[in-house]
C-alpha cells in the first residue's frame, strides 16, 4: 500500500509506545520496589501472563531477583513483564528503571540463545532510550534496527505484530539519512502491515494513528478518528491489563 507523506524532520525518539516510559541504558538506575504484591509464586514462569496484570507482572519481577539462575525463556519472560510494568508506570524515574531491568534480561536471554523473540525484545527496549539519550542513541540506531529487523523476519507475529510496530515506529521517528536511519515511508508501511495481519491489538491501530497525524499521510485526518474508535472498542471487548492504562490515556489524547 502506497503512502503518501508530508517529509518532515526526524526527530530523535518517538511519542507513542506500549512502554512510554523512557530507560537510561547502562545507567545503574536502582531496582525498583514493587509495593501492594503478596503470595507470590517463587519460580518464573515459562510463558507471561494474560492479561498481564499488575499482580502478576510484579511477582515475576521480584521472582527474578531472587532466582540463582534463569533459562533464556525465563529471561525473556521478565523482559516482557518489565517492560509491561513501565508502559502502565505514571513515574518515570520509576518506568525508566523497570525498562532498564527488563534490557538487561533480554540480554541475557540474547547471550544464552539467538532467539528472534529475544532481539524483539533488545531492540524494543533498547529503542526507548532514544528519548532520553539522543547522542548516545544516534550511535545506536544501526544496532537497534539490526535487532528488530531479525525480529521481523523472524517472528512477525510475536506481541501481536510487535516486531512489526516497533521497527515501523523507529523509521518513523528516527532521524533520516545521513543522521540516522530513519525512512517514514517505510515506516508507515511496516505499520500497516502490522494493522493489516493484527488488527486485533490497539496498539498497532494507535501507532498507525499517531504516525498518519504526525506526518501528515495522504487522508489522516478521516482515518485517525476511525483507527482511534477502533482501538477503544477493543479495549474495551478485551481485558489487555495494566499496560492498556497508558494506551487509553494517548488515544483519549488523540481523540481530541
Amino acid at each position: 500500500m502506497e503512502v503518501r507523506t508530508r517529509q518532515r524532520g526526524g526527530m530523535v525518539g518517538w511519542a507513542l509506545v506500549p512502554w512510554i516510559a523512557l530507560i537510561g541504558i547502562g545507567c545503574g538506575a536502582q531496582r525498583v520496589r514493587l509495593d501492594g504484591v503478596s503470595e507470590c509464586p517463587e519460580d518464573v514462569p515459562s510463558r507471561p501472563p494474560d492479561p498481564p496484570s499488575y499482580q502478576d507482572l510484579a511477582c515475576i519481577v521480584v521472582a527474578a531477583r531472587e532466582a540463582p539462575s534463569l533459562t533464556a525463556a525465563q529471561h525473556r519472560v521478565v523482559a516482557r513483564a518489565a517492560s509491561d510494568l513501565a508502559a502502565g508506570e505514571t513515574d518515570t524515574s520509576r518506568a525508566e528503571a523497570l525498562a532498564d531491568e527488563g534490557l538487561e534480561h533480554a540480554r541475557k536471554a540474547l547471550t544464552q540463545e539467538d532467539h528472534p523473540v529475544s532481539h524483539y525484545y533488545v531492540g524494543m527496549l533498547w529503542g526507548l532510550a532514544i528519548a532520553r539519550r539522543p547522542l548516545a542513541a544516534l550511535k545506536a540506531l544501526p544496532s537497534i534496527e539490526h535487532h528488530l529487523r531479525l525480529a521481523a523476519q523472524g517472528t512477525p507475529d510475536e506481541d501481536a505484530g510487535g516486531p512489526l510496530r516497533v521497527l515501523g515506529m523507529l523509521y518513523v521517528k528516527a532521524p533520516a539519512w545521513p543522521q540516522g536511519i530513519g525512512d517514514t515511508d517505510k515506516g508507515l508501511e511496516l505499520l500497516e502491515q502490522a494493522v493489516v495481519t493484527h488488527p486485533e491489538h490497539p496498539l498497532n491501530l494507535l501507532f498507525l494513528a499517531q504516525a498518519l497525524r504526525d506526518n501528515e499521510a495522504e487522508g489522516w485526518e478521516q482515518r485517525v478518528p476511525d483507527l482511534v474508535r477502533q482501538a477503544q472498542e477493543l479495549l474495551e471487548r478485551r481485558d489487555f491489563g495494566w499496560p492498556a492504562r497508558r494506551w487509553r490515556r494517548e488515544l483519549e489524547s488523540l481523540a481530541h
